[in-house]
């Protein structure tokens, strides 16, 4: 299936995953703490699903609290168009780019973390953000008895993952917004939590720094070798919801993504009884041929925008979208979808229209499928990690 090549970081389809199959059922409690984030992991996903030829990753998704929930979502429902690429010469992995000889590389990481402040008290992304650190507490700050003590730096010793590579000077970096607000979040969120209960703001602060770290470096790493293993021109890179707002990134795709996704989902949440239905759903949509016309004109702009930055494509693609949800709105021009003769791309944007595109929904509707998402319990209610 010709299209675009797209490679998700390994969350959005973890996230998807346990959204999607409800499994492993011991993370109900980050989704319910998360939901903004599974849900646009969960759009993303979506997005790929439908919109790419290929869907991209370079290794084996790693396990999630004892579960395989997105190697296991794209293995056994998405692995017509599952595409599997291995890298060479990678495993040093996202902690070689601060050695000392990578000197380019950390003056990147450096003004990445710097834009930090901005995406913590961004009015969309600080959500994103402030969600990502209540996830990663959650699973990973642990309740060692060195956690109560004050500035004890490299002493502190959190639970498994949790202990990110530590690099003073890159740490040193973190603006102290950004620090203040996940101190925050994290004592007001997660005050239920073991370990923070009987943290000192210190340990806090540490653990939240090495974790900025590692989250930029990963990204980083991510631009520098995992996009190898995407066709030149052909392959986009979906980063996680944070990483999405650094702005480095070109952001034409969302635009599509924002038009399109929630609408489409929406309309498939309307037919579904459950998450199964849901899923079925999108793994029908992923093959659907009804979707290939707009496939192959989204993977041309980007071409376009990738080799001689032109966005005229893309633009266009996006206005004709625009246009036909407008002429949905007026119920005499509705039949149009079916009786209008044109080429298979007009035909293409008129069903997408139909089938949803340009309606927005909200975390609520997702309710009826993803009940945990909107479950407004107290945490010793679920399962505690």
């Amino acid at each position: 299936m010709d299209g675009l090549d797209a490679m998700f970081d390994g969350i959005i389809a973890q996230q998807a995953g346990e959204l999607l199959l409800d499994e492993p059922q011991s993370t109900r409690l980050l989704r319910r703490l998360c939901p903004r984030s599974y849900l646009r992991s969960l759009e993303d996903f979506a997005f790929a699903a439908i919109f790419s030829g290929k869907i991209v990753t370079t290794q084996e998704l790693a396990d999630v609290l004892g579960g395989h929930p997105g190697e296991k979502l794209l293995t056994k429902y998405f692995s017509d168009k599952h595409d599997r690429r291995l890298l060479e010469g990678t495993a040093a992995g996202w902690e070689s780019l601060l050695d000392d000889t990578r000197r380019d590389d950390r003056e990147t990481i450096r003004g990445l973390i710097g834009s930090l402040e901005l995406m913590i008290t961004g009015r969309e992304s600080g959500v994103f953000w402030r969600e990502l650190i209540v996830r990663e507490v959650m699973q990973y700050f642990g309740k060692d008895e060195s956690l109560t003590r004050p500035n004890a730096g490299s002493e502190y010793q959190f639970f498994r993952r949790g202990n990110f590579r530590r690099d003073e000077d890159l740490q040193s970096t973190v603006p102290p917004k950004y620090l203040e607000i996940i101190l925050e979040e994290v004592k007001t969120k997660t005050n239920f939590h073991a370990g923070v209960k009987i943290a000192h703001d210190d340990a806090i602060r540490e653990f939240a720094a090495r974790n900025a770290l590692a989250h930029v470096g990963m990204f980083h790493w991510y631009c520098r070798f995992g996009e190898k293993a995407l066709r030149a021109n052909r392959g986009a890179r979906i980063p996680y919801a944070t990483r999405q707002s650094f702005p480095v990134l070109q952001s034409a795709l969302w635009r599509f993504k924002s038009l399109v996704v929630p609408g489409l989902l929406h309309r498939m949440i309307e037919k579904s009884r459950n998450r199964d239905e849901l899923r079925d759903q999108l793994v029908v949509a992923s093959m659907d041929s009804t979707f290939q016309p707009i496939r192959e004109k989204l993977a041309g702009a980007w071409r376009l925008l990738e080799d001689q930055e032109q966005s005229q494509e893309l633009d266009s693609l996006v206005f004709d979208i625009e246009r036909e949800v407008e002429a949905w709105k007026h119920p005499e021009t509705r039949h149009i979808v079916f009786s209008t003769a044109g080429t298979q791309y007009e035909r293409a944007v008129k069903m997408l229209v139909w089938r949803g595109a340009g309606v927005a929904n909200a975390l609520t509707d997702y309710a009826k499928v993803f009940p945990e998402l909107c479950d407004t319990g107290t945490p010793d209610q679920f399962d505690v990690l």
